[in-house]
């Protein structure tokens, strides 16, 4: 490989790395009525009716503890972070998805979620950080929520 080719390959990894929790231009906007909800799986998943199929979407940006986590503060906190969410899902409208096709490796959507508008200060991720109930989303091991 030439110093060019390095070059533009470190400067496409790190544009990618800088735009990463940004919103994606071909994003399609859904709205997703209330009878669509169909559950809270946990502070980062919401079962919903899309495009008449049934889908977990997972929430883009965020890391909650899991509730069938590895230690009872995880799991303690897994549970406070559902009910936050389910708590903001049933109060606050309407509920919108930025989707943009993208699937997880479990094929759920992954989508930005927005409860209330369509800006940064209603995005769930950034509220289920502020509030304490979650980390921006990176891979981590297990165990994170237990140390």
């Amino acid at each position: 490989m030439n110093k060019t080719t390095i070059f533009f390959s470190l400067l496409l990894l790190a544009s990618g790395w800088f735009f990463r929790g940004m919103p994606v231009a071909n994003a399609r906007i859904i709205e997703i009525p209330e009878n669509d909800i169909l559950a809270i799986s946990d502070g980062d998943t919401i079962k919903v009716r899309l495009d008449g199929r049934k889908e977990r979407i997972r929430v883009l940006g965020v890391d909650t503890p899991e509730i069938k986590g590895q230690c009872l503060s995880e799991k303690m906190l897994a549970v406070k972070a559902k009910e936050f969410t389910t708590w903001l899902v049933r109060n606050q409208r309407p509920l919108l998805l930025e989707w943009d096709g993208r699937r997880d490796k479990y094929k759920r959507p992954l989508a930005w979620v927005f409860l209330g508008g369509h800006d940064l200060s209603h995005r769930l991720d950034k509220l289920l950080i502020k509030e304490g109930f979650a980390v921006r989303y990176q891979p981590r091991p297990d165990s994170f929520w237990c140390q």
